[in-house]
């Protein structure tokens, strides 16, 4: 949510989490985000964290699809001198707001700004292709798809591969 909070505020266009780690303006993929944990006795004993925003880039490789950056979203280039206090601002007024208020109020916000939510959107799950409405992420972290007959089922990161 920080990446997407600070891209928000510099590009002034629509910025949404396609779950569970990109980041988009738009419908354009303009940054991602990987998070290994190491996990011993049920406990997170580490986490290494590592964010992609494509920033000045303003040619893309033909062959990727659905991308852009935020000089092409801005129409300006940025100093990333600049641009890393402002998205550590973020990570610890978020990482302070979960310490100190829990987690509901944020899965709120990041629901708030879910990519394609309420929409029809192809998915694939066990090789099998299917149109479903992203609808939220669970407080596990899961993302909730109503099918097209009304059920609604929760996907693990790994379970779900979004179609675009």
């Amino acid at each position: 949510m920080a990446v997407q909070k600070l891209i928000q505020s510099l590009t002034e266009k629509s910025v949404f989490i396609k779950w569970p780690n990109d980041i988009f303006i738009e419908r354009k993929k303009v940054a991602g985000i990987l998070i290994q944990n190491t996990i011993a006795s049920y406990e997170i004993k580490s986490t290494v964290l590592g964010i992609g925003i494509n920033i000045n880039q303003t040619i893309f490789d033909p062959s990727i699809q659905n991308v852009t950056s935020l000089a092409l979203s801005a129409n300006k280039q940025f100093d990333l001198k600049e641009l890393y206090p402002l998205l550590f601002k973020e990570i610890e007024y978020l990482y302070l707001k979960l310490k100190n208020e829990g987690a509901e109020e944020l899965i709120n916000e990041y629901n708030d700004c879910l990519f394609a939510k309420h929409q029809k959107t192809k998915f694939k799950s066990n090789n099998h292709e299917f149109y479903g409405f992203p609808r939220q992420i669970d407080k596990n972290g899961n993302l909730v798809v109503q099918l097209e007959n009304q059920e609604t089922k929760s996907f693990q990161h790994h379970e779900l591969a979004w179609i675009l």
